[in-house]
């Protein structure tokens, strides 16, 4: 399962091999890592929306870029020992999460990619993630064999603001891809057309090109 947007993540304390403790890894230290670690095949599949751009943040959460189990458990999955059994189940061998927001700053867009063992646990993690919480009412994508979706309308605890939610996962072969598309709702509105939501789009762009992948090889 993802961690909403709305999550604040606290720092923990590293003991160091000397008995004493010191601050965990600033974002900045973080970000600086990630842009060291090797370039992901994956990063070439990974579909940016029209109009949408890299945050500013350096989170760890703001930050594009390769995934381990480790690193998904740790900074963006709510359920930490479920989903670290689903990746080692699924003979996870490798991810990549991209983070974008939208011009006026009201949406987020994020994907992620997980590479599984074969084409049957993609599909099984894919189904595993998906049951992990309640996603909303279902949406229809048209062209995408096998997605699941969900739309709903969150208030955030954090500043009151309303958003507009839509989650969608489906896999291609090995590579199973969720998506998390959040918009703040401007005063008065209710909800997203469906056929106007970018996570229609994005999700209908991404299984595109990862099926123009898989017969290319």
């Amino acid at each position: 399962m993802l961690r909403s947007s709305m999550l604040v993540l606290s720092s923990a304390l590293v003991v160091s091999s000397c008995g004493g403790a010191e601050s965990a890894p600033t974002p900045e230290v973080r970000a600086a890592k990630a842009a060291q670690a090797p370039a992901s095949k994956l990063a070439a599949l990974v579909v940016t929306p029209s109009g949408f751009r890299s945050p500013a943040g350096r989170t760890a959460r703001e930050t594009s870029g390769p995934l381990d189990s480790q690193t998904f458990v740790d900074q963006h999955s709510t359920s930490p020992y479920r989903d670290r059994a689903l990746l080692l189940n699924a003979d996870f061998t490798e991810g990549y999460y991209a983070n974008r927001v939208s011009a006026d700053g009201r949406t987020t867009a994020r994907t992620y990619l997980f590479r599984a063992g074969t084409p049957a646990k993609a599909r099984v993690l894919q189904q595993g993630f998906w049951a992990d919480s309640n996603h909303g009412t279902p949406l229809r994508v048209p062209g995408v064999p096998g997605v699941q979706t969900g739309t709903k309308v969150e208030v955030s605890a954090a500043n009151g603001r309303t958003y507009a939610v839509l989650e969608t996962t489906f896999s291609v072969g090995r590579t199973v891809v969720q998506v998390l598309v959040r918009r703040r709702l401007t005063e008065g509105e209710q909800s997203l057309a469906p056929n106007t939501h970018p996570a229609v789009t994005l999700t209908q762009d991404q299984y595109r090109r990862l099926a123009k992948a898989a017969t290319a090889q």
